[in-house]
């Protein structure tokens, strides 16, 4: 088959990002000529010193050039299908009349990250529907206040989530990485998504126990809390060592280890100074 796969902007190493990645290989590996299509590229975005070579980057600004670009290089490719894990409204102009089929990814919770990034959840659509999910998980609240916009940014927000909303509509299959995920796309959208996950190598996932680690990140020989993610706002990490210093009143010898990089590191490491953790949290 010839598949083309839409990712844009492809610029952080992030968990959406390997499995973009990963899913090119192993299609490629199986025979199928697959092309990934982006509007931005960068290094830090590549697993593999590979990767590049099957990415290309079309040139295009605003939504509308964006369209015409993807549209055009879709009329090249003529693909069976087309894999977009990113913006379902770009995907949706730039399909109809193409008779390009495509399957949607739909790689975070709806209600996430905040207005300023995920502008859905100021819609109307996502606002009746959030008081029945608020309780589906914690910290929601923290992310899914709805602002006060004004006028011209409502109108915004809601042509883009109409877009969406058909664009989520339009796709041959809906890819969701949680059954969370799943059930509130069904409560807002209508649409039935498919939960896949996968973007590691079964390898990684074998236990190899290695005792020098373990006394290093263990030196009281207590239980570990192992955190593994890029380190930015939305992973939550501050609500992380805010809670270890409660479970440390009922398990002094307990160690957190935070792994990862990210641009809320400084903000971390401030927040285990003034928590007073030094000694019983590390990155």
């Amino acid at each position: 088959m010839r598949i083309a796969m839409l990712y844009t902007p492809l610029t952080t190493a992030g968990g959406a990002e390997r499995q973009f990645f990963e899913e090119l290989r192993q299609l490629r590996a199986r025979g199928h000529d697959v092309t990934a299509l982006t509007f931005q590229l960068r290094d830090e975005a590549l697993f593999q010193p590979g990767d590049r070579d099957f990415v290309c980057v079309l040139r295009a600004r605003g939504l509308a050039g964006k369209v015409f670009a993807l549209r055009a290089a879709l009329r090249a490719m003529r693909p069976h299908v087309l894999v977009s894990h990113t913006s379902p409204e770009l995907t949706w102009l730039a399909t109809r009349g193409s008779r390009v089929p495509y399957i949607q990814y739909h790689n975070s919770p709806p209600f996430y990250i905040g207005e300023d990034a995920n502008p859905y959840m100021a819609s109307w659509r996502y606002r009746r529907i959030y008081p029945a999910l608020r309780n589906s998980a914690a910290g929601y609240e923290d992310f899914a206040a709805a602002p006060a916009l004004p006028l011209v940014r409502r109108l915004q927000v809601e042509l883009r989530t109409a877009l969406k909303h058909r664009g989520l509509r339009g796709a041959r299959a809906v890819v969701a990485p949680s059954m969370r995920t799943v059930r509130e796309l069904r409560a807002i959208h209508g649409v039935e998504a498919t939960v896949v996950r996968g973007c590691l190598p079964s390898s990684l996932l074998e236990k190899r126990p290695v005792r020098s680690g373990r006394l290093l990140l263990a030196p009281e020989g207590g239980p570990v809390v192992l955190s593994v993610c890029r380190l930015e706002p939305v992973k939550r990490i501050d609500l992380l060592i805010r809670s270890f210093a409660r479970v440390r009143v009922d398990v002094p010898d307990a160690t957190l280890v935070i792994a990862g990089r990210g641009p809320d590191e400084p903000r971390l490491r401030a927040l285990v100074r003034d928590s007073g953790l030094d000694a019983h949290v590390g990155f």
